[in-house]
């Protein structure tokens, strides 16, 4: 199992966002939770087949939960996306 970070909401967001959509490798993109005082928490998970229209959709909706949940928390906490591969 591998994990790839593609963004990371931090309280500044960073500008700039791109990846590699070309591979046809099945995995899944996850949402963690992330605090410097405890383990990183697996908030959603969104798999998909390695075709590019499936890891773009995946994708999309762990960006659009992930940036809900940044927006939304009262929490200093971090919300990253990961895409898990085996």
């Amino acid at each position: 199992m591998t994990l790839t970070a593609y963004f990371q909401l931090r309280n500044t967001k960073a500008a700039g966002l791109g990846f590699e959509l070309l591979t046809s490798e099945s995995g899944a993109f996850i949402v963690l939770e992330e605090s410097s005082y405890e383990k990183p928490y697996e908030i959603a998970r969104y798999g998909h087949n390695g075709s590019a229209g499936a890891r773009s959709n995946a994708f999309s909706c762990a960006m659009n939960k992930a940036r809900s949940l940044q927006n939304y928390s009262g929490a200093k906490l971090d919300y990253n996306v990961y895409e898990e591969t085996a």
